[in-house]
């Protein structure tokens, strides 16, 4: 639904999050189905899902087949795991005004 506020456009949906996955708690093993469902080969879901677990956690150590700090460094990116809870992207919205 899109409606008008003032001199802002709204944008709202309304959806049953009885589906959704919460990234911040779900287990490995879930998080390995969810990719392998989208297609994703068993090896390649399972360091997927031990990647986000690593993104997730708030230590360096990484899981097997996951990726901390060094990995990211070896890997020459300018970011690293965020060491703590995802953030929804709702929370991230910024108002134009």
């Amino acid at each position: 639904m899109v409606c008008r506020l003032d001199a802002h456009t709204v944008e709202m949906r309304v959806i049953d999050a009885a589906g959704l996955i919460d990234l911040n708690s779900a287990p490995l093993p879930l998080l390995q189905r969810l990719f392998e469902g989208l297609g994703i080969g068993v090896d390649a879901a399972r360091a997927f899902a031990a990647r986000v677990g690593d993104f997730r956690d708030a230590d360096d150590v990484p899981l097997a087949d996951g990726a901390e700090d060094a990995a990211y460094r070896a890997a020459a990116l300018n970011t690293g795991p965020r060491m703590r809870r995802l953030q929804p992207p709702e929370s991230s919205i910024r108002s134009s005004a």
